[in-house]
């Protein structure tokens, strides 16, 4: 709702559609084209470029500004970094957030470009690394290497993307790795990592999994781990009111919160408080992907439950 609607509707003017739309109103050269060419003949737009290959955030992305900040810093200042976490806490969200937000600021923070491979939702051909053949695919696909045959030795793909990327300050983002867990293509994949450490300078790669892949040390590089936690309660019960059906506004979810936090202690973690815990266990745990189904899988009933679970504790401690 706005406030004092007529007098924010007094701001602006609509022209009368019989006028003359083609009177200047700035005292400016005119332009005959826009946007205006540059000098190789190209469109300067004023639209950046849009990276496709990165996957987008899921809707309710929150509570990861801390676990940002420190991955940030990570694929900044090392060349090699693992977010460590169980299925569905959001290791590929945070991944996909971090790749866009570089991407944002690629000028800025000296990226030339970043190359996302998702996880392999079927097994990983024989005899080939499948994370390796797609980043392949995707310099292909920006016109960085050439197209090979289905049978090109995997050597001679490798060396194809060592050479399009040696000169280059790229990030590699490679997605659930531990889906190569037990096949020949690890080592393939170990052995690209190495050789990507050892034949370029600038080059990062940023990996997600179940757990360190284990190697300390890669061509003198090492592996740095940032551990994936749960999020917090204030968050688990944002992420919660985001997706729950049973709210229909965003006053609705701020009530809601306002409602479970209000038995709280003053100057006192909601961590520490036990109707807070219940809370939290009950939405899943503080594991974004459990939030997720418990929003959407959550019956009326269960959540007029919900809301009183806080009114009921505080009876008790009463």
């Amino acid at each position: 709702t706005v406030q004092n609607p007529d007098e924010e509707m007094a701001k602006f003017m609509l022209l009368p559609e019989d006028g003359n739309h083609d009177v200047p109103i700035f005292n400016a050269e005119e332009v005959p084209e826009w946007p205006l060419p540059q000098k190789n003949g190209t469109v300067n737009s004023s639209k950046r470029d849009v990276n496709d290959s990165l996957p987008t955030p899921p809707q309710g992305f929150l509570g990861r500004e801390a676990d940002m900040y420190h991955a940030l810093n990570l694929v900044l200042n090392r060349r090699f970094v693992n977010i460590v976490g169980p299925t569905g806490m959001g290791r590929s969200s945070l991944a996909a957030a971090l790749c866009h937000y570089i991407d944002d600021r690629k000028s800025t923070l000296l990226f030339d470009d970043i190359y996302f491979v998702r996880s392999m939702l079927k097994r990983p051909v024989v005899g080939k690394s499948s994370p390796i053949i797609c980043l392949h695919e995707q310099l292909v696909s920006t016109g960085k290497v050439e197209a090979l045959s289905k049978d090109t030795d995997l050597d001679e793909i490798i060396k194809e993307i060592l050479v399009s990327l040696k000169q280059t300050k790229s990030l590699l983002v490679f997605d659930k790795i531990e889906t190569l867990d037990g096949t020949a293509e690890a080592q393939d994949f170990h052995f690209f990592l190495g050789q990507i450490f050892a034949q370029t300078e600038d080059v990062r790669v940023l990996v997600t999994s179940n757990e360190s892949i284990g190697l300390s040390s890669l061509v003198g590089v090492g592996e740095s781990v940032h551990n994936l936690g749960p999020l917090n309660f204030q968050n688990t019960v944002k992420l919660f009111a985001f997706h729950c059906p049973h709210l229909h506004s965003s006053r609705e979810r701020k009530e809601l919160w306002e409602e479970l936090a209000s038995h709280t202690v003053m100057n006192r973690l909601a961590e520490e408080n036990e109707a807070s815990e219940k809370i939290k266990s009950i939405l899943g745990g503080g594991i974004p992907a459990k939030t997720f189904t418990v929003a959407y899988e959550m019956t009326a009933e269960e959540f007029l439950e919900l809301k009183n679970i806080g009114d009921d504790q505080e009876i008790t401690d009463e």
